[in-house]
């Protein structure tokens, strides 16, 4: 008998990261993709989830609680707003989060919440976080505010899969960075 877990799986993607390779540089993108990788790890750590893997451009974490992943993927994406002031060509990244059992082994994750995951992040918005429908009732009722987008197919799954949206907004100190930051770059043109 095979012992599987329950966990909640999610997968971020930087969005073009081979376009944006060749327009940063080899030098200024690999700091892109340190800084980025960075911010990444420190908002799954400070959630108290688990990298499983480094995809390239992307990253595979794992975490005991849907809420916590959910939490991770909105900070990702407000920390990524963020930082846009600050590196004005920076990444943009989706998101995918799915729960369910998986049968861990060697560090790793195998079973369909993971593959659902992976397919929901390749399917995402550049800043969007997509998660199965079903996710809304495995976290606290109006923490998180999920839109139900409907029934669709995903690559070797043999039914579809209700999909939702997580909508985040970029928080007041968000926003003000950013502001801030083209401020900046406004007064550096002139």
């Amino acid at each position: 008998m095979t012992n599987t877990v329950g966990v909640t799986v999610l997968f971020t993607d930087i969005v073009g990261s081979t376009d944006l390779a060749a327009r940063l540089g080899a030098e200024a993108a690999e700091r892109s993709r340190r800084s980025h990788f960075a911010l990444v790890r420190g908002r799954i750590a400070a959630h108290g989830g688990t990298e499983v893997k480094n995809l390239g451009d992307g990253i595979m974490a794992v975490f005991p609680s849907s809420a916590d992943a959910l939490d991770t993927a909105i900070a990702i994406q407000q920390a990524i707003v963020r930082s846009d002031g600050l590196e004005p060509e920076g990444p943009t990244v989706r998101i995918g989060v799915a729960a369910g059992d998986c049968t861990p082994d060697s560090g790793d994750y195998f079973g369909e919440p993971v593959i659902v995951a992976a397919r929901l992040c390749a399917r995402a918005e550049p800043g969007g976080i997509l998660v199965p429908d079903h996710l809304r009732h495995l976290v606290p009722r109006g923490r998180f505010t999920i839109d139900h987008l409907g029934a669709t197919e995903l690559k070797g799954l043999p039914e579809p899969v209700v999909v939702a949206a997580v909508r985040w907004e970029a928080s007041s100190a968000t926003a003000r960075s950013r502001v801030l930051g083209v401020l900046d770059r406004l007064a550096d043109d002139t």
